[in-house]
Formats: C-alpha cells, sequence, structure tokens
C-alpha cells in the first residue's frame, strides 16, 4: 500500500463508530487509510508490551494516566515538542491542564488530550420503586447515598439484590472521590507525600468501611464480577460510574429504568449546604499518542493533531463517542 495506511489502537468499542468517521474525513483529506484495532482494556496493554518488545505496534493510540509515566520514560513514545512547536493550529492551553501535564515527562510532550470524564450516580429506577426507596438527587449527601444503598441491600437480599457497589479497584469513581469530598487526599499537590495518614482521608475510607461495604456485594464476588454486569443485570441498586460508561449504559435493554444524578457530597461544616469543596469528581483524560520508531511520524501527529483539533473535538462530542479534552467543546455530548 505504499505505507499509505495509519493504524490505530483504542480499547473502547463503543467509540469506534464516531472515530472512524472522524480518522476517515483527515484519511480522505491526505490520503491515507485509517484502520483501527479494538482490544479489551488487558489485551491492549499486552499488546504495547509485546510491542514495545519487538511485536507489530500501531502508529497511533491512546494513552492512559495509569501506564503513561513507564511508556514516556521507556522511549516508546514520539516526542510530539517539535511537532506541536510547528503546528499553527495547536495551543495547549486549549486542552485542560490537569490532562495535559499527565502526558508530559522532563519537558516533553509525549500525548495531547483526546477527552475528559467526570463521575455520577447511576441508578435503576425499577429497583428503587419495588423497594420504596426515594431516588437519588443533586442534593443527596454521601450519607444520604449510604442509607439508601443500605435500604435496598436490606429489603432485597431474598432477592439477591444489593444497594451499591464499590470494589477496591473503584478508586476514580467511588472511593477517590469520597476522600476528597472530607477534605482528604491521596497524594499531596507536589506529589512529595501520601495523604493516607491525615486524619480527613481516615475519617472517609472509615465512613467507606462502615456504610458504603456493607451495602455492596460480597468482596469475593466483586473481585469476580464488575459492577457494570451486575448494574445491568439488575443486582444493583445504583453505584457511582464514569462519563465513558454513557454509550453502554444508553444501549441497555432497560435504558428507561436508568437515571443520572449528581456525584454526592459531604457535609462538613454541617450547614445543611453544599460547599464547593465539598462535592468532588475526580477527573481524568486519554492522550492521543505515537509510537516513537512509527514509519509515518509526520502522518501520526497530523492525525493526532486533527482528532485534537476544536473541529474535530466537536464532532466527536456531537457523535457521542466521549466528553472533550478541548476546553468548551463538551456540550453536545450532554
Amino acid at each position: 500500500d505504499g505505507g499509505k495506511t495509519i493504524r490505530v489502537g483504542i480499547w473502547d468499542n463503543n467509540q469506534l463508530a464516531g472515530l472512524q468517521q472522524i480518522a476517515d474525513e483527515w484519511g480522505d483529506e491526505n490520503g491515507y487509510d485509517v484502520e483501527f484495532e479494538v482490544l479489551d482494556w488487558s489485551t491492549y496493554w499486552t499488546m504495547l508490551e509485546a510491542g514495545v518488545s519487538g511485536g507489530e505496534m500501531p502508529d497511533v493510540f491512546w494513552m492512559h494516566s495509569d501506564n503513561a509515566t513507564k511508556y514516556m520514560g521507556a522511549g516508546v513514545l514520539l516526542d510530539l515538542n517539535d511537532y506541536i512547536e510547528n503546528d499553527e493550529t495547536m495551543d495547549l492551553s486549549n486542552y485542560y491542564e490537569g490532562i495535559t501535564d499527565l502526558y508530559s515527562m522532563d519537558g516533553v510532550q509525549y500525548a495531547i488530550p483526546k477527552d475528559h470524564d467526570t463521575i455520577a450516580v447511576v441508578y435503576n429506577k425499577a429497583i428503587f420503586d419495588k423497594y420504596g426507596v426515594e431516588y437519588p438527587s443533586d442534593d443527596w449527601t454521601w450519607q444520604d447515598y449510604a442509607d439508601a444503598a443500605q435500604e435496598i441491600s436490606e429489603k432485597g437480599k431474598d432477592d439477591g439484590v444489593y444497594g451499591t457497589y464499590c470494589n477496591v479497584t473503584n478508586d476514580q469513581d467511588t472511593w477517590y472521590n469520597i476522600v476528597y469530598s472530607y477534605g482528604g487526599e491521596i497524594i499531596n499537590d507536589d506529589r512529595t507525600a501520601s495523604g493516607l495518614d491525615e486524619q480527613a482521608t481516615i475519617d472517609a475510607m472509615k465512613f467507606v468501611a462502615d456504610e458504603i461495604v456493607p451495602a455492596c456485594p460480597p468482596q469475593d464476588t466483586m473481585a469476580s464480577t464488575s459492577g457494570d454486569t451486575m448494574f445491568l443485570s439488575g443486582l444493583i441498586g445504583m453505584e457511582c460510574q464514569g462519563s465513558w460508561m454513557v454509550q453502554t449504559y444508553n444501549g441497555a435493554d432497560n435504558v428507561s429504568d436508568i437515571g443520572w444524578a449528581m456525584i454526592p457530597y459531604t457535609d462538613v461544616n454541617g450547614n445543611g449546604q453544599c460547599e464547593q469543596s465539598e462535592r468532588c469528581s475526580i477527573y481524568n483524560g486519554l492522550g492521543w499518542a505515537a509510537y516513537a520508531d512509527t514509519k509515518n511520524p509526520d502522518a501520526a501527529y497530523s492525525l493526532i493533531s486533527y482528532f485534537c483539533s476544536e473541529e474535530a473535538q466537536k464532532e466527536q462530542s456531537q457523535l457521542g463517542v466521549t466528553m472533550s479534552g478541548y476546553i468548551g467543546c463538551s456540550e453536545p455530548f450532554a
């Protein structure tokens, strides 16, 4: 094919159709075919690790904050600094600073923000109706959440229904948010010390242990079955979930039973009102990166630049792919 194909690696099939449409616009303009490979989360990282060891690598692929440091430090990702400097359309100040910073190391930018996410409460109206529990609302505290979850678990125990779900791995979508809403922290701002021994963090985790976990399925069940699977199977009344799951839930057979509410807050001040610091949503975002040894580095960057352009980021929202990494482009997603 004369090197006129760009291979792109992702892990979410829900986003494929929209991203393919956007990529084809770039391909038609630049004379390339863009071929996507969709793998599940664990297989995706296995593929990248194998590629680093001499296997086949996609030209362009997603990078995630959990793994970025390892790949940036290993020389696997294309240094984008010169490309960004020579790209009149690229201004990193247009993206969420926290996400941009995730993909920078020692002054080198290795990926450009693709999206950002946020956390909310998703709930099953049919379960709440069956057990006579009031729906979550935007003025709920975390105590209200826990009380409702415990009520559902108590009333639903003969049916195998639980109020909520919080596995140890549900950090971004559940317990991190509770820690910060209590005024605690996981790590300090300059990343030099843990916040896990701070009293507010301890108080938050004691609340999780005493109030949230008792309303969850047994730990061995959560270790083998995801919250999404249990929720879509009608076995969980509600859970905290990220915006990346909106597409999945909108495609559920029982979509009319699914409702969303704002993430709860902790009434730290005890005044019955939500102060800004008391409601926290941990956000994250993926980055578009390129393989350092791609045979088409210029084309790889050009595709990344297009994916991250204001035009394509708005289209990403309009197509329901995900919220945007480019500030001010996410309203169509809602």
